[in-house]
């Protein structure tokens, strides 16, 4: 027999777990934010879209992320559930434009890609460097070859247009291709000029072209531009989260890493006058050089471990690179930024890992190195 003030201690219980999942639905429909509590929001941030229709908010989770660890998981599952329904019915794929030198970053990219594509359960059925690619007759024919339908993907990275070659190179790949749906994998954006935009995007007209973006920046500046032709155009996180997770090959045997970048998208900041109790050293990984492996594929692999062993070496990283942050979050190392030439440092991390605890960005190489020895006493 249940008593009348028994029915009144429950009816407070039944209103508190009614307004909860009311709250829930309004925050996921985006009618209400910073209400709900991120431990119940986070989890599904559009359950009644798909992600590729909220092409600028798929990041909207990321805020809420305090750890590498959840930053990166998050990434990882955000990017997946863009590439499913962006080309999650096709069996086989080509992948052009793979960079192939000795910055590690570019090999990060290249396995980020291969890894994402083999979760996918897509075989890769050609893929080649830019600098193997040519006119694509190699490619043309293995698509001679194959029954059924294959997507062509171009390789992510710093190239829209920022490095001339990869641009190019795309250039006459829709050309090449003018029947085959093109993705091209995440990418940052800077033109030095509206002119090279306008030739670029009259270059890159094709019927069947999917654009995704590694930060708000790039993603703007594209859109709001109007002079290109394209399907989608999506946010989406650098092809790299897809590698996860890593534990350091070795342990620290300096204080701070510096990896210091020296080309065009430096900007070739002084460096501050170093404690003398600290071990610390400045490099850029570029100079280290890698044994080649029996294929590109196998020396992106061997590359990426070289660059995930230079930073192992630091207890706190500090870096101009943009790769320099992100494998520093996949082994989750302390890191500090300093940005390049045009933000690109500065504009993922404000997308992706805005919030993660063990992350600073600095404004110069002096207030770098004060926020290193922060990092350093906090986590050391």
């Amino acid at each position: 027999m249940m008593h009348a003030g028994s029915k009144a201690l429950r009816r407070p219980r039944i209103l508190i777990q009614v307004l909860t999942v009311v709250l829930v639905v309004l925050a996921s429909w985006g009618i209400i934010t910073n209400i709900v509590p991120s431990s119940l929001n986070k989890q599904t941030p559009h359950p009644y879209s798909r992600l590729v229709d909220l092409p600028n908010s798929t990041d909207s989770t990321m805020k809420f992320m305090h750890s590498a660890s959840a930053a990166v998981q998050e990434a990882q599952r955000i990017q997946l559930q863009i590439y499913k329904e962006l080309i999650g019915h096709y069996k086989k794929a080509i992948l052009v434009g793979l960079a192939d030198m000795e910055n590690k970053g570019d090999s990060a990219i290249s396995v980020g890609e291969f890894e994402a594509l083999s979760k996918l359960r897509i075989e890769v059925v050609y893929y080649c460097s830019i600098r193997k690619c040519g006119n694509f007759g190699r490619a043309k024919q293995v698509l001679k070859n194959e029954t059924e339908p294959v997507v062509i993907l171009t390789s992510g990275g710093g190239n829209t247009c920022i490095w001339r070659n990869p641009c190019q190179q795309r250039e006459k790949l829709v050309r090449a291709f003018p029947d085959r749906e093109i993705l091209v994998f995440p990418q940052s954006v800077n033109f030095t000029s509206t002119q090279e935009m306008k030739a670029h995007a009259a270059a890159m007209k094709h019927p069947n072209i999917t654009y995704l973006f590694r930060d708000h920046k790039s993603y703007n500046i594209f859109v709001n531009s109007r002079m290109f032709q394209y399907n989608k155009a999506v946010l989406c996180p650098d092809a790299a989260m897809q590698i996860g997770m890593m534990h350091p090959p070795i342990e620290p045997t300096h204080d701070i890493v510096w990896l210091k970048r020296a080309d065009m998208e430096s900007l070739h900041s002084r460096l501050p006058e170093f404690p003398p109790n600290l071990t610390i050293t400045v490099e850029d990984w570029r100079d280290i050089k890698v044994p080649l492996g029996m294929n590109l594929k196998q020396t992106s692999y061997k590359r990426l471990m070289a660059g995930f062993t230079f930073l192992s070496r630091g207890k706190v990283i500090v870096s101009d690179r943009l790769h320099g942050h992100i494998l520093s979050v996949l082994l989750g190392k302390p890191n500090v930024m300093l940005d390049n030439s045009y933000k690109k440092v500065s504009s993922f991390h404000e997308t992706w890992t805005p919030n993660v605890d063990s992350v600073l960005l600095a404004s110069n190489a002096t207030d770098a190195l004060k926020k290193a020895l922060y990092l350093l006493q906090k986590y050391y």
